[in-house]
């Protein structure tokens, strides 16, 4: 029988850029109809689950939020 255990996905926020348990990461740019995320879709496992994360903002930003 096949897992149905379903994915988590993060959103980071302040101070969230990375997440240390996360195992066999890997990293994919994306376009969505909305245009590009805030940067590319980190996945990976986390204690057996997969997860995907999103930087809030890329990891080197262009410009400041108060831009």
């Amino acid at each position: 029988m096949k897992d149905k255990t379903p994915a988590i996905g993060i959103i980071g926020g302040s101070g969230l850029y990375r997440i240390e348990q996360l195992r066999d990461a890997t990293e994919q740019k994306i376009e969505t109809p909305f245009g590009s995320p805030s940067d590319a879709l980190i996945g990976g496992n986390v204690s057996g689950r997969q997860v995907t994360f999103c930087r809030d903002m890329a990891a080197v930003t262009e410009f400041s939020r108060t831009s």
